[in-house]
């Protein structure tokens, strides 16, 4: 038998929350470097040029991003683009998470070249 909680049975509260997560997937991260470029340069001729795109395809990009997330991130005007406020705190965070990354990675390939090291060591040492 299932529980009654708050009006609703316990599979009908896993099956909404099933439809949330499916809602809030995240962005793909490719598309988050591509805004975190376009905010660094408020201008996505610029951000095109720096990833080797076409500036609709960074565009298009950006309005699937606002999309797919529900905010606009960027004032689109005559005189260029500002971000939104939520715009700025995406870019932040985005920025902040692209940094842990790389230090992430550049600390696994530094563990990956001791444990190299290490091995061409003991083999010089065992010969």
């Amino acid at each position: 038998m299932s529980q009654i909680h708050a009006g609703r049975t316990r599979p009908a509260r896993r099956r909404e929350q099933a439809r949330a997560s499916i809602v809030m997937r995240l962005p793909a991260i490719d598309g988050l470097y591509m805004f975190a470029v376009a905010a660094r340069h408020l201008n996505f001729t610029k951000a095109a040029a720096a990833l080797h795109r076409t500036q609709s395809a960074v565009s298009h990009r950006m309005r699937e991003l606002e999309a797919q997330i529900g905010v606009r991130l960027f004032h689109r005007g005559p005189r260029g683009l500002e971000l939104t406020a939520a715009g700025e705190t995406l870019a932040h965070q985005v920025d902040r998470a692209i940094s842990d990354l790389t230090r992430t990675i550049a600390g696994l390939r530094r563990g990956e070249d001791e444990v190299l090291e290490r091995a061409l060591r003991y083999l010089k040492e065992g010969r």
